[in-house]
């Protein structure tokens, strides 16, 4: 069983690097024959089968995506572009005199449909999963406004007991004529679904992590703490 769950573990770290071949070539595959697109995830078995052995080793293989544990059994999941992220967010909180949302976290959100490196990746992730100022921390803080009628949270987690995931999700579909694809991706209660957009893509369930699907959820717990010290440290 250790076995298979490190594995498990490789599977979902390796996403990024299948994703980092395809993305060395061309981001948006308009190059590429569907031939091409085949050689490339052919090369990068080998990656998985090399990761694996690591793991059947007792090596300690990195995990790359995190989520939080909450129980979310009974919940609604739903799939956002980051297109739709901006104009919802920027459409809820023009109903608040004193909110404005900066120009800067439109073009945080919106930069996820142009990273065209695995090194932009890696940076967007790290920016804006788990920092306070972040997409995710921005996207969560609304989501929490939205459940309270309004109301605006004393710190970043407080949660009123509402229990819901924000994630970025990332598509590495390598057939996709789009190339890889970075989404907003959300677990809620089922009590809360009414409260959310009407036109925003409601999943049958959750979805699985895989070679070709990964998220990395954010977490204001911990984006606090690292905030703390990065005041201490400064």
């Amino acid at each position: 069983m250790k076995s298979l769950q490190k594995i498990a573990f490789v599977a979902v770290g390796l996403a990024l690097g299948v994703l980092i071949g395809i993305v060395a070539v061309n981001v948006t595959m308009e190059t590429l024959s569907e031939d091409d697109v085949r050689q490339i995830v052919t090369e990068n078995n080998q990656q998985i089968l090399d990761g694996i052995e690591v793991a059947l080793a007792g090596q300690g293989p990195e995990v790359i995506f995190q989520r939080r544990q909450l129980d979310l059994t009974d919940s609604t999941f739903f799939l956002v572009t980051m297109d739709e992220t901006a104009e919802w967010l920027e459409e809820f909180l023009a109903e608040f005199e004193d909110i404005e949302v900066s120009e800067e976290l439109l073009e945080a959100i919106l930069a996820a449909n142009g990273i065209d490196s695995s090194n932009d990746l890696e940076l967007y992730f790290s920016e804006q999963v788990n920092t306070v100022d972040g997409v995710l921390a921005n996207v969560y803080q609304a989501l929490l406004m939205l459940f309270s009628n309004g109301a605006m949270p004393d710190v970043l987690g407080d949660d009123e007991g509402f229990q819901f995931e924000v994630c970025l999700g990332l598509d590495n579909d390598p057939y996709s004529i789009a190339g890889p694809v970075i989404y907003l991706y959300l677990q809620i209660p089922d009590e809360l679904t009414d409260e959310m957009p009407k036109d925003w893509e409601m999943l049958d369930g959750p979805r699985q992590e895989s070679m070709l699907w990964s998220a990395e959820c954010f977490d204001p717990e911990l984006a606090e703490e690292l905030a703390e010290e990065e005041q201490e440290e400064a």
